[in-house]
């Protein structure tokens, strides 16, 4: 919230409890393979890292503020 980011869904949608679930136990992966996960953000064209990709999301940036939970 205060970096005005949101985790979105591919589609723009808000991501379900299933697929957070996958990207947090996905992200384990991209912290065990030396954080390299974490850093392909830098390399890929859509600015995903490894468990975003897995589970189908994407952070972006928000004009303002937005609660988490809608």
């Amino acid at each position: 919230v205060i970096m005005k980011l949101r985790l979105v869904s591919i589609n723009g949608d808000q991501p379900s409890w299933g697929t957070v679930v996958i990207r947090s136990l996905s992200s384990l992966f991209s912290f065990i393979a030396l954080g390299l996960g974490f850093l392909w953000v830098g390399w890929n064209a859509e600015r995903q890292s490894w468990h975003d990709m897995v589970a189908g999301t994407v952070i972006i940036k928000t004009p303002h503020a937005e609660p988490a939970f809608a």
